[in-house]
């Protein structure tokens, strides 16, 4: 590979790290927390430049933005370099250890899979019923949340088992 050309999981995490940026609040409050500088921040977010930051920055950063939809971005884009899914500890539900809440939960995304695939064939699609660039990477979103929440039950019933 030239030195200029970077692999499309670089590009992965440096798009990750440029929306971790701007869920942050921009490129000042994380050149403050980081110690990294303004300009090479913007590096790091470059599907264009090589530039990478640590994994400690890049948690700080995550950090930063913990408020924002797809949080944590960095950690996840990594989670899937390595060929896993991040998965978050759950939150603690009123039934028993949330079980119902996460079963229910996962059978609205296989309703949302289901509806995506469906859509994606029809021959009123967006290609067709040949499956669009856009329609498949809804279809691996709707996948990435069914593998995120079936991690998190298989938590529960692991800490249920004292495993946890």
């Amino acid at each position: 590979m030239a030195r200029g050309d970077i692999s499309s999981g670089e590009k992965a995490l440096a798009l990750a790290t440029k929306r971790a940026i701007e869920a942050a609040g921009g490129l000042d409050p994380c050149a403050a927390e980081t110690a990294i500088g303004r300009s090479q921040l913007s590096r790091c977010g470059s599907v264009n430049e090589r530039d990478s930051i640590s994994i400690r920055d890049a948690v700080t950063i995550d950090l930063l933005g913990q408020r924002s939809d797809g949080h944590p971005f960095i950690v996840r884009a990594l989670c899937r370099q390595v060929g896993g899914v991040f998965v978050p500890l759950p939150e603690p539900q009123d039934d028993a250890d949330g079980l119902t809440l996460t079963v229910v939960e996962l059978a609205g995304e296989l309703g949302d899979l289901s509806n995506s695939i469906r859509t994606a064939l029809c021959v009123h699609g967006d290609a067709g019923e040949a499956v669009s660039p856009r329609e498949n990477d809804a279809i691996r979103a709707d996948i990435l949340a069914m593998q995120e929440t079936l991690a998190a039950l298989d938590q529960r019933l692991a800490a249920m088992r004292g495993e946890g």
